[in-house]
C-alpha cells in the first residue's frame, strides 16, 4: 500500500486550507483518523456488483466529527447541547425538503453560519478550527444532499439517535454505571454501527446482522475511551463508572492521584474496562465475517478499524493501567500506523484471496500470533497473502 498516493502529506491541508475551501474527503482526512483509509477501501476495493458508499460515509463520519468537536469543545454544557441541537435543526432540514427546494439558506444566511462562529470560540486546537471552518461552509450538507433520499433520511435518524447519548452525558456529572457507560458508546458508536448496516441494505439489498453491528461500534469506541483516558480527563470528560473508583477519588482525581490507593483503583478499573471491551470482540469478529466476500470494499471499510482497535487492545493490556493511564503514547497508539493493517487488508480482501474468513477464525481463537509490527507482520503474513 503506498500511503503516498492515498494521504495528503502532514500539515498541507492545513496550509492549503488558508487560500481554499477544502472538499468533503479532506475534511474526512483531517479529523478521522483511521477511518480514512477505511472510507477510501470504500470506493478502492469495492466488488464488481457493489454500489459506491463512500460519499455517504464520508458525510456520516464528517457530521459524526462536528458533533465530536462540540462535545469535547471549551463552552459550557447548556450551551454544547444548544449547539448540537441548532446542528441537528439544519441536517433535518436537508432530510425534510424536496428535490425541489435547496438549502442554501441554511448554510449562507442560516444557522449553519452562526453555529459555526459559535463552535470556533469553543475550540483552540489548528485542526479542529480548520475543520469546523470548512465544514461551516456547508461542504458536506451539500454532499449530503446529493444523495439518495433514502440514504439522507438514514443519516439523519442516525445523527438524531447519537446526540442522545452526547446530549445525557453532558447533562450529568459523571457516570455512575457500567451500564451507563454501555448506553453512552450504544449512542455515539453502536448507533453508527446500525447506520452503515442499513445504508448496505439500502444500496446492496443485502441483510447484515444489525445487532453485532451495534456490537462492534461499541468495541471500536470503548477502545477510544480507554486509549483516551489521560487526555478526557484532562478536558473534564470522565467516562469510567464512578461506582469502581473509591470515594475519596472521583473523575480528574483518580487519574493524576499518586495515592498507593488510587494505583490500586486505576488497576482494578483498568481490568474492568478492558473485560467490558472484549466482551463485544467475539461479536465484532462475526460482524466481519458475515460481511459477503462481494461486498469487498465495505469488508475492507470495516476491517481496518476492527484489526486498528483489537491490535490496539493488546498493546494497552501489555502495557498496564499505570502507562494507560498516564497517557503514555507507547502503550496507546500504534507505533506504525496503519502501514501494515492497510497492506494486510487491501490484499486479504481481493475476491481471488478467499482466506479471510478462515485468518478472522484463527485471529479469534488466538490474537496474540498475528502481530501487524513490521518485524512480526513479515513472518506470519505470507501464509495468508501473496507478498
Amino acid at each position: 500500500m503506498n500511503r503516498e498516493k492515498l494521504w495528503h502529506k502532514p500539515g498541507e491541508l492545513l496550509r492549503e486550507s488558508r487560500d481554499r475551501s477544502l472538499t468533503s474527503d479532506e475534511l474526512l482526512e483531517i479529523k478521522s483518523g483511521n477511518f480514512y483509509l477505511s472510507v477510501i477501501f470504500l470506493e478502492k476495493l469495492k466488488g464488481p456488483k457493489e454500489q459506491n458508499k463512500k460519499r455517504a460515509a464520508g458525510v456520516a463520519l464528517n457530521l459524526l466529527r462536528e458533533y465530536d468537536t462540540i462535545e469535547d469543545s471549551l463552552h459550557k454544557r447548556r450551551d454544547k447541547i444548544d449547539l448540537m441541537d441548532r446542528l441537528q435543526y439544519c441536517v433535518s432540514e436537508v432530510a425534510r425538503r424536496g428535490p425541489e427546494e435547496d438549502i442554501e439558506d441554511l448554510v449562507n444566511n442560516g444557522d449553519l453560519k452562526k453555529i459555526t462562529e459559535e463552535v470556533l470560540r469553543g475550540v483552540s486546537n489548528k485542526e479542529e478550527r480548520v475543520f469546523v471552518e470548512h465544514f461551516g461552509m456547508g461542504v458536506v450538507l451539500r454532499e449530503m444532499r446529493g444523495l439518495e433520499r433514502r440514504v439522507q433520511e438514514s443519516i439523519n435518524s442516525c445523527m438524531s439517535k447519537m446526540i442522545v447519548g452526547m446530549k445525557n452525558f453532558l447533562k450529568v456529572e459523571e457516570l455512575t454505571l457500567e451500564s451507563e457507560l454501555q448506553t453512552y458508546c450504544y449512542y455515539v458508536a453502536g448507533s453508527i454501527g446500525e447506520f452503515f448496516t442499513e445504508l448496505v441494505n439500502i444500496t446492496d439489498k443485502q441483510n447484515l446482522n444489525s445487532q453485532k453491528a451495534k456490537y462492534f461500534g461499541e468495541f471500536l469506541q470503548l477502545t477510544n475511551i480507554i486509549a483516551d483516558i489521560k487526555k478526557d480527563s484532562s478536558e473534564g470528560r470522565i467516562y469510567f463508572p464512578s461506582l469502581l473508583c473509591p470515594s475519596n477519588l472521583k473523575g480528574k482525581k483518580l487519574v493524576t492521584s499518586k495515592e498507593p490507593e488510587a494505583g490500586r483503583a486505576r488497576s482494578l478499573i483498568f481490568k474492568d474496562m478492558i473485560s467490558l471491551v472484549k466482551n463485544n470482540f467475539t461479536y465484532s469478529i462475526e460482524y466481519v465475517a458475515s460481511i459477503p466476500n462481494e461486498l469487498s470494499g465495505y469488508k475492507a471499510f470495516c476491517l481496518v478499524p476492527f484489526i486498528a482497535a483489537s491490535e490496539t487492545i493488546k498493546r494497552m493490556s501489555r502495557a498496564g493501567a499505570k502507562r494507560v493511564f498516564a497517557g503514555n503514547k507507547s502503550a496507546i497508539r500504534l507505533p506504525y500506523g496503519l502501514s501494515t493493517i492497510g497492506e494486510f487488508t487491501e490484499a486479504i480482501v481481493k475476491p481471488e484471496n478467499n482466506k479471510l474468513d478462515n485468518w478472522l477464525s484463527s485471529y479469534l481463537d488466538n490474537p496474540d500470533n498475528f502481530s501487524f509490527e513490521p518485524k512480526h507482520y513479515s513472518r506470519w503474513s505470507r501464509e495468508w497473502i501473496d507478498v
